[in-house]
């Protein structure tokens, strides 16, 4: 979990994101062959839930430890989830879908570790177009593709 900052004010609501394979349990031993998701969830507080305009954005990106791949995972071509903002408090469960064979086990490519750390964002995009200092960041957690 993690605090929502937005325009200075450290906790301005919390964000969620939790891996989950393909038979719904969190995990984060996960097989390269499968589908699995990230499941996000936020809740803002005080003067964000009417103030904001526009929409959410979900990403979610994969850092290897060790060897190996360094990139933005979620079902192509767009992967980055787009969440309409209607003036509520509680958002999602919203998932980002990451297909089986996105992430290499450490077998599938010499030398990669299989091991990967997982950064979650959340980020605000205003009517313009413009993202704002609305954002959330979740650090983990470090998964096994097996």
């Amino acid at each position: 979990m993690a605090d929502i900052q937005a325009f200075g004010v450290a906790n301005a609501g919390t964000f969620n994101a939790n891996v989950v394979d393909n038979d719904g349990d969190p995990s984060t031993v996960l097989d390269a062959a499968l589908d699995f998701k990230v499941t996000c969830d936020w809740q803002l507080s005080g003067f964000l839930v009417g103030a904001l305009a526009g929409n959410f954005e979900l990403a979610a990106y994969v850092e290897s430890i060790g060897p190996g791949r360094e990139q933005q995972i979620g079902t192509p071509p767009n992967v980055t989830v787009t969440v309409p903002i209607t003036g509520v408090a509680n958002y999602g469960p919203i998932d980002i879908s990451v297909p089986a064979n996105t992430l290499p086990d450490q077998n599938a490519l010499a030398g990669d570790s299989g091991v990967y750390k997982l950064i979650t964002v959340l980020s605000h995009r205003n009517t313009f177009g413009n993202f704002s200092d609305v954002s959330a960041f979740v650090e983990g957690p470090i998964l096994r593709i097996s």
